[in-house]
């Protein structure tokens, strides 16, 4: 076979690639795909996909306080997270096939984070779920205990963390991100 008639065909099939891969989303792939669940809702799945580029950067905002330690004992590290009017994020834990808010905290020399609690969720009911939702809307507190080794260095430290988060208008999902926070310490 001709040299440019293969590189010709390999052109064209990566543009039919390229163009099914992004077929319904105005993009080439970044689709959110919600798993059916059980009680048949094909409908809320089919509505839940929805363009990582339409949802606006500023959706979720994270503020962590300050949190003061003292070697060996362990002190809440408090996460606020305020979701823009009109837009609501799953909670933890979540309804049906929905992705769970998480936060995680990176690993940090002589502080371990224990299991996050998350706050009570508002149940809502959405155009694009048969059911009512757990959701957080507003503001929600995210609290993280967090321990000092008793040998841990003394002085001040920023913890990066990491607050996973599907949010959601009333009409679709979208898929789900990730938005980095970071949390002061200050070991005494």
């Amino acid at each position: 076979m001709n040299k440019n008639l293969l590189t010709a065909l390999l052109l064209l099939l990566s543009s039919l690639f390229a163009a099914c891969s992004g077929a319904g989303t105005g993009q080439s792939g970044n689709r959110a795909q919600a798993p059916a669940n059980s009680a048949g809702t094909e409908s809320a799945s089919a509505n839940a996909n929805a363009s990582a580029s339409s949802l606006p950067a500023d959706v979720l905002l994270a503020e962590a306080s300050k949190v003061e330690l003292q070697a060996g004992k362990t002190a809440q590290a408090k996460v606020k997270l305020k979701i823009k009017e009109g837009y609501h994020i799953n909670a933890n834990p979540p309804s049906q096939y929905q992705i769970a808010t998480q936060l995680t905290m990176e690993q940090s020399e002589g502080i371990t984070a224990g299991k996050a609690a998350y706050p009570a969720s508002l149940t809502k009911k959405f155009s694009f779920s048969d059911e009512a939702l757990a959701v957080y809307e507003k503001e929600a507190t995210i609290s993280l205990p967090l321990t000092a080794e008793a040998g841990a260095a003394k002085g001040e430290r920023s913890i990066p963390a990491r607050v996973r988060f599907q949010a959601c208008d009333d009409q679709v999902c979208y898929p789900p991100r990730n938005l980095q926070v970071s949390i002061p310490v200050t070991v005494k």
